[in-house]
C-alpha cells in the first residue's frame, strides 16, 4: 500500500459507501485498516479494528494480526497481548511478519 492509500480507503469506507447505500462488513474494515496499518496510521487502524466488534462485526485472523502489528507499531504493548489473548479463545494463530 502506497503511503497515502489509506486516506481513500478511508474515504472510501466512509463516504463512498454510505452515499452508495453500502453497508461495511468486517471484511471492508479489515482491508481499510490493513492499508491504515500499512500507511503507518497505526491509531487510525487500531480504531477501525475496534470499531468492527462495536458494529456486532467479527474480525477474522488476519484482521487481529493487522491489529497486533498496529500495535507494534504504536508500541501499545498491552492492548497487543489482549488481542493476542482473544486470538488464543477463538483459535487464531498471531503472525508476527
Amino acid at each position: 500500500c502506497k503511503p497515502k492509500e489509506w486516506e481513500q480507503s478511508v474515504h472510501i469506507l466512509r463516504t463512498l459507501m454510505p452515499a452508495a447505500d453500502i453497508e461495511p462488513d468486517a471484511q471492508s474494515f479489515e482491508h481499510v485498516a490493513a492499508a491504515c496499518e500499512e500507511g503507518h496510521e497505526w491509531q487510525k487502524s487500531l480504531d477501525l479494528f475496534i470499531e468492527i466488534s462495536s458494529r456486532g462485526l467479527s474480525a477474522s485472523s488476519v484482521g487481529h494480526n493487522y491489529a497486533l502489528s498496529a500495535c507494534r507499531q504504536g508500541k501499545r504493548w498491552q492492548h497487543g497481548f489482549e488481542i493476542m489473548e482473544v486470538m488464543k479463545e477463538k483459535g487464531f494463530e498471531p503472525d508476527f511478519r
